[in-house]
């Protein structure tokens, strides 16, 4: 178990390698990388906090199941007044000689030690389910990790896809200001009737208001990846942000990835780790109606309020036996192996779950891909109608309506480009997620470059 929570720390300190030597509350003017990002955002997220502390209780619920297969030492100690007076040491003997001293005061002290010779297995069963118990803890923490690294880098992309949307909004409306000043100077000279300037002020005037919703979009993206990262939220803006894009040229063939996320799913490990728990419940049950022995052996003194002491010592085997319990233990075997059960199922239910998520983000993926690829030739074609538009109209051959269509179509397939790129690769960080591949190494590999 020490192991495999190293191994979770280790996670947790490669994602910080990169914030470790600069923090990103301490370096705004170098720009919020994406690690840094997600630095700051394991460092503030409470839900992973409390995954951390329930894998610490499951750890110490370790060493308790675990105390019972070592050596007990108990003191214990009395100083008690009676109202009349009482025996002072054990009696042992009825001879002349051999009467007891009697006292008012008495002092009494033990010393006892105990160790488990056998109890059917019991102890070693509950040692079995507390340490499954810690795997699960591990795995949720883990699953915290990917979880938090995953939401940052997901709204850290969606910063950058608005704020790109925003950039589209902006070219369209240089266009439209540029046209309407060309038409209001030819409407100054009688060149131009009124109805196409006011055709091109509708039009600026839908640009902006479409601008507006995308700015306020925007401005929620950049604040919820604030509250995430425990950031300012000056500290979050789209310009500060490292613009480096994730490398989307390949994910991997899918059988891969759907035997990665069986294996490797935190999720799926916690199921997994829950059949061990309950297997160990079975066996811990079993023991109930079999013997328990043990060693003991005590150190007794005995004392007066007169300084009078005396010590002596006994020692040997204890056995406690229950073979009739009214059903109890039959009936906790029943319940632990109706947990086993459940306990199987929700693994074959995780592992259908996740098998269906790969799906899902797979096929994001995709068509993100494709949408990419065709929105490319898109924006290449519309520039270039754009441009031909443009000169027809300043050459009195097209219509200004054909022009304004056209800067409207340019700037919905730009934004529509950059909403595709970035959804490739939030579809690509899930992935990462449900294979258990999300880490700095992984995140610092795709990344092209690094601010």
């Amino acid at each position: 178990m020490h192991a495999r929570s190293a191994l979770f720390a280790l996670l947790v300190a490669l994602i910080a390698v990169e914030g470790a030597s600069q923090p990103a509350s301490l370096a705004p003017h170098a720009g919020l990388t994406m690690l840094r990002a997600i630095d700051a955002a394991l460092s503030a997220d409470p839900a992973l906090a409390a995954a951390r502390a329930d894998f610490s209780a499951a750890h110490a619920v370790v060493g308790q199941a675990q105390s019972a297969l070592r050596p007990h030492l108990d003191l214990s100690s009395s100083l008690l007044e009676y109202e009349k007076p009482m025996v002072v040491t054990p009696i042992h003997g009825f001879t002349p000689g051999e009467l007891p001293e009697f006292d008012r005061t008495l002092l009494q002290s033990s010393l006892a030690a105990t160790f488990l010779l056998w109890d059917g297995g019991a102890s070693r069963a509950r040692v079995r389910q507390a340490q499954a118990g810690e795997s699960v803890a591990s795995a949720s923490v883990d699953a915290a990790v990917r979880t938090v690294a995953a939401q940052t880098a997901e709204l850290y992309l969606t910063v950058l896809s608005q704020s790109a949307a925003l950039e589209a909004h902006d070219l369209r409306i240089t266009a439209l200001n540029s046209e309407l000043a060309r038409v209001q100077q030819l409407r100054a000279v009688g060149r131009a009737a009124d109805v196409e300037v006011l055709r091109v002020q509708a039009a600026l005037a839908a640009a902006e208001a479409d601008r507006t919703a995308t700015a306020a979009s925007l401005d929620v993206a950049e604040r919820e990846l604030a509250r995430i990262t425990g950031l300012a939220v000056e500290q979050t803006r789209a310009a500060e942000l490292a613009k480096t894009p994730l490398d989307t040229s390949a994910i991997g063939e899918r059988e891969a990835l759907d035997r990665m996320a069986v294996e490797s799913n935190p999720n799926v490990r916690q199921a997994r780790e829950r059949i061990a728990a309950q297997n160990a419940a079975i066996a811990f049950a079993r023991a109930g109606n079999l013997p328990r022995l043990q060693a003991a052996g005590s150190l007794l003194q005995f004392g007066s309020g007169a300084g009078t002491f005396a010590t002596e010592w006994n020692g040997g085997l204890m056995l406690r036996w229950s073979p009739l319990d009214g059903g109890a233990t039959r009936a906790r075997i029943a319940e632990a192996k109706a947990q086993a059960l459940k306990a199987e199922e929700e693994l074959k239910l995780s592992e259908r779950n996740v098998r269906d998520a790969i799906d899902r983000a797979i096929a994001d993926f995709e068509q993100a891909r494709a949408s990419v690829s065709s929105l490319e030739t898109a924006v290449a074609r519309f520039q270039e109608v754009v441009r031909i538009e443009k000169l027809r109209l300043q050459e009195g051959a097209g219509t200004q309506t054909d022009y304004l269509r056209a800067e409207a179509d340019l700037m919905q397939a730009r934004a529509g480009l950059a909403a595709a790129r970035y959804r490739s690769m939030t579809a690509m960080v899930e992935i990462a997620r449900l294979t258990g591949q999300l880490d700095a190494s992984w995140i610092s590999q795709k990344l092209r470059s690094e601010g």
